[in-house]
């Protein structure tokens, strides 16, 4: 790109920007196999001379289709909540880890494998949500949060509960319902977890209300389920069923991961009262 293109006009040159980028996502109305917009858009934000980093306390990048965090990313330091759900990550940045400030992290619904040792750098950190990853692994270093308050290790893939998570006194509340807890929760891990830290509610997990009739269904997490007056819905019946959920109560929370789509279309319950389908 000719940068004299977008000296013409203010306004021409962020038109001329802003199809680029668009022409980095999508070809013909149609997603790329790998778009790069969203990084590449990242990269110029974090690289802008101009740029006030101290004003930038939260950064959502949900569904941002991205691979990998930009160099020099850390140049956020102020950041105290960034949240990174649905991507294609399959590691934890370095540059994150350089994020002291962070008291919210957020790593939900990618292709992360392990929480490395660096994990214990975010000395703030009081909520960390990595579920619905493919974890197997965990550093011990993660017993190091002392602040640390909520924590999501849910719908992962371990071998053995990370005990290392016992040393977390400040713990509230913990989700780490496995994939290969496939009938329930593990009780002795349950009690392991109340012996260390007494006081810590852990998320019990949930049956479908449509499909889940006998003890030999597989169970889910409240978090990913859609939840009305009615219980919960997994997704294959939340897809076949919506209307009977939408039409007849006034409170529906969509999945977590959920983008907000509603389909266009408009539900009103018995009485008279517009609701949104998909809210989380």
């Amino acid at each position: 790109m000719d940068v004299s293109d977008l000296s013409t006009s203010l306004s021409y040159g962020e038109s001329y920007l802003n199809d680029w980028l668009k022409s980095l996502i999508t070809s013909s109305g149609t997603l790329n196999e790998n778009p790069t917009g969203y990084y590449v858009w990242l990269s110029l934000l974090v690289n802008n001379p101009l740029l006030r980093t101290a004003d930038i306390k939260e950064l959502d990048l949900t569904n941002g289709y991205l691979k990998k965090i930009p160099k020099d990313f850390s140049k956020l330091e102020p950041l105290e909540k960034l949240n990174l759900q649905k991507n294609k990550l399959a590691t934890i940045s370095d540059e994150v880890f350089q994020l002291n400030n962070l008291v919210s992290l957020h790593l939900g619904w990618n292709d992360i494998t392990t929480i490395p040792d660096k994990i214990s750098e975010l000395v703030n950190l009081k909520t960390l949500m990595i579920g619905n990853n493919s974890l197997e692994d965990i550093s011990d270093n993660i017993g190091n949060l002392k602040n640390l308050h909520h924590l999501d290790i849910g719908s992962n893939f371990f071998s053995k509960f990370p005990n290392s998570i016992c040393k977390i006194k400040s713990l509230i509340n913990i989700n780490y319902i496995s994939f290969n807890d496939e009938y329930g929760l593990d009780e002795e891990i349950s009690k392991t977890i109340k012996k260390h830290i007494p006081n810590v509610i852990i998320a019990q997990p949930v049956k479908c209300n449509e499909c889940g009739s006998s003890d030999d269904d597989f169970i889910y997490r409240a978090e990913d389920m859609c939840a009305s007056e009615f219980g919960y819905a997994c997704e294959s019946c939340w897809e076949s069923h919506f209307t009977y959920y939408y039409y007849y109560c006034s409170i529906f929370v969509a999945p977590r991961g959920s983008t907000g789509d509603n389909r266009g279309e408009v539900y009103q319950n018995q009485g008279g009262v517009t609701i949104d389908p998909f809210v989380r």
